[in-house]
């Protein structure tokens, strides 16, 4: 049972394929509730991100743990709140929804030992916070004791418009039908690896946001924590 807004740990699990709206929807429910909002996505996609700066193959798990150990990656909560991502001691967060990224993150964190790392750090981070934390594997492998795991999808489709439509914004330039294959094969990858597999929890509450606009999604699962409580 949730312990309510006003005392501590107090932790909410969204998963979901990508581009499901996790990031989007998470955010606003922890800033409802005030609650932190950590989305462990960024922390593949940095891990992908410095693979590619330094020239690593993507399935060099020696090499890319070798350089997250000697502090590679670096996540700091700036003074809104919101998360930055520095990859070699430089702050990529903005370059981390790139084409070459998203082609990339699937094979770099079905590394075992990436994961291992991350989840560690995702951990970590939760701590006994008050906290939202939106991934692929937050209910089943990060924090299987949330008080509260919610489980987001859509339709391939809906899920690579909405892709397009934050790169475009971003002035990300990508073909919508390349987004659509794209994704349904990081579905595969994501649902297949061996390690953390994509899954619901099994005491999850799946939730789909196809049909509804943002604001139903985000009311749905504000819904979800109250009832809970």
């Amino acid at each position: 049972m949730l312990s309510g807004a006003e005392e501590a740990n107090t932790r909410i699990a969204i998963d979901g394929p990508a581009g499901s709206g996790k990031t989007t929807t998470g955010k606003l429910v922890a800033t409802q509730f005030g609650f932190r909002f950590f989305d462990t996505g960024i922390m593949y996609r940095a891990a992908t991100r410095m693979a590619l700066l330094q020239g690593f193959a993507l399935t060099d798990e020696a090499t890319i743990v070798h350089s997250i150990e000697d502090g590679g990656l670096e996540f700091v909560f700036d003074d809104a709140g919101d998360v930055k991502a520095f990859v070699l001691g430089v702050d990529e967060t903005d370059s981390l929804r790139s084409p070459e990224v998203d082609h990339g993150v699937s094979a770099v964190s079905a590394l075992p030992v990436v994961r291992q790392l991350m989840v560690q750090m995702q951990r970590d981070i939760a701590g006994d916070a008050q906290i939202v934390m939106v991934g692929r594997d937050i209910g089943t492998v990060v924090l299987p004791d949330a008080e509260l795991k919610i489980y987001l999808t859509a339709s391939a489709e809906k899920r690579a418009r909405r892709r397009f439509e934050q790169n475009r914004s971003s002035g990300i330039q990508q073909n919508f039908d390349e987004m659509v294959s794209d994704l349904k094969a990081r579905d595969v990858l994501d649902s297949e690896r061996e390690t953390s597999p994509l899954r619901p929890a099994d005491d999850s509450i799946s939730v789909t946001s196809d049909g509804k606009s943002l604001e139903e999604v985000v009311d749905e699962v504000v819904q979800l924590v109250k009832a809970a409580e």
